[in-house]
């Protein structure tokens, strides 16, 4: 029989025989190997150049087993090829390989998993009775798990023992912190995050991540030791604090890991704002009067909303007294690209002078007025020594006539200088009066005006002129 391929084999290995009387050999029992074909068993005798043939098939028996011959167990990284095939063998019911047989794999349809090149999912049995599968690569959940290898008729099938790994970093992404505003030289109000994973998307813990700003024009700089961090169990890691330098403009921040070939970056911007007179120039008030001044307030860059509120004061120095200021919009809310608010400037006009009192004379300096209680003593003292002079029986004597005379002019001195005093405290009395309010001063001065965003303050000084 053929020594290899399909053939077979006689019993006890006896492959000779002796012609009987009727010159014919018959062969010791001749069994078939594993190998299903067709195939030529000869037969010759010495001396006799040309042999007799018989024509044999070896029909396929029937599968009886499948077993694992190699590619168990193995692991890999995810989204990764493993090593080495998966490799099975199919045998019938005496243990010998079948050849033709097709062998199908099949891994879990979800979950930790993996995939065949090119999708074949088969393979058949050489002549030796294995079937090779076509290279296998690990799906992105991490696990393990079982691949088995099945032939029809079989029950059993042959598994293959598989472990997807974690993976080195592939990618770092922005998580949070990203597209930030923030006011030139202040923090920004959230802290920088990034996530490390691998090829498979898995998170990667414990790899060191560097965030880098850039080197000049609009930056910042990250807190003593901010600029690296470590992922935590979910792959996250997050910067220190990170504060904005004093150029505006818009900047990114990458975050970078070693052997991830994609980097995180953070779109930020430091911003600023202006406060300006609406129409410049020397702002004209008329004393006793007010004035009002529109302020507007500009973003920079242009058009980047405000991270916070802007609040308004003003504030009027003491020096220019009896004047108030107020704002009508005291405060621009955030999100806002711009914004003004109205300046109220309030004067006041000197107040008039209370008119002089009434008092004495001006045409006799020093020299009071009688009052009339004065005068009619006077007149009731003359009477008085006119009764005494006129009647015989009243007559005074010549020598006491100087004497009444002169009792006579102390008497109404004396009353004329009571009525002096009394005169006097009255017009002294009328001369005190409330001082008159000399009004806002006339001249230069500043009104200031302060806003407010967060701990960034401006402020705008305001040149006024009163009238």
């Amino acid at each position: 029989p053929p020594s290899s391929g399909a053939s077979g084999s006689f019993a006890g290995g006896a492959n000779t025989a002796t012609t009987n009387a009727s010159g014919v050999a018959t062969s010791a029992t001749f069994t078939a190997n594993g190998m299903a074909g067709s195939y030529t068993v000869t037969a010759s005798v010495a001396g006799i150049t040309g042999t007799a043939s018989f024509s044999l098939t070896n029909t396929p028996a029937p599968p009886a087993s499948i077993t694992a011959t190699s590619g168990t167990p193995q692991s890999t990284n995810d989204d990764a090829a493993f090593g080495a095939p998966l490799v099975a063998t199919v045998t019938d019911a005496s243990g010998n390989p079948l050849s033709g047989v097709t062998v199908t794999f099949t891994a879990p349809s979800t979950g930790v998993s993996g995939s065949f090149a090119g999708g074949k999912k088969t393979a058949t049995t050489n002549a030796s009775g294995i079937a090779t599968s076509a290279t296998f690569t690990a799906n992105g959940t991490l696990g393990s798990y079982t691949v088995t290898a099945s032939v029809t008729g079989v029950t059993a099938t042959a598994n293959f023992s598989l472990t997807n790994t974690l993976g080195p970093p592939a990618s770092t992404t922005a998580t949070s912190g990203t597209s930030q505003i923030g006011p030139i030289n202040s923090e920004f109000a959230a802290p920088l995050a990034a996530i490390v994973k691998d090829a498979g998307g898995n998170p990667v813990s414990g790899v060191t991540v560097t965030f880098t700003a850039p080197g000049s024009g609009a930056s910042g700089t990250f807190a003593v030791g901010g600029d690296t961090a470590t992922t935590n169990a979910s792959g996250v890691a997050t910067s220190g604090t990170f504060t904005a330098n004093g150029t505006t403009g818009s900047y990114t921040v990458t975050a970078s890991a070693p052997g991830a070939t994609a980097t995180a970056s953070f779109s930020l911007t430091n911003m600023d704002f202006s406060v300006a007179l609406d129409v410049p120039g020397t702002v004209q008030i008329t004393r006793g009067t007010s004035a009002t001044v529109k302020l507007d307030l500009a973003t920079i860059p242009a058009n980047t909303p405000l991270p916070a509120a802007v609040n308004f004061t003003c504030l009027v120095p003491t020096a220019l007294s009896s004047a108030a200021c107020s704002l009508s919009s005291a405060s621009i809310p955030a999100g806002s690209t711009s914004g003004n608010t109205i300046l109220t400037i309030n004067t006041m006009a000197a107040s008039e002078q209370s008119p002089p009192p009434t008092g004495p004379s001006s045409w006799l300096p020093g020299l009071p007025l009688v009052s009339s209680a004065a005068l009619l003593a006077l007149i009731a003292m003359l009477g008085m020594m006119g009764i005494f002079s006129a009647g015989p029986w009243l007559r005074l004597p010549p020598r006491r006539l100087p004497a009444y005379l002169m009792l006579a002019l102390l008497a109404i001195t004396s009353l004329g200088l009571l009525s002096c005093s009394g005169t006097s405290s009255s017009s002294s009395a009328s001369t005190t009066h409330p001082a008159s309010n000399a009004g806002t001063p006339v001249g230069p001065s500043i009104v200031m005006v302060t806003a407010t965003s967060g701990n960034v303050s401006k402020a705008t000084a305001i040149n006024i002129n009163v009238n």
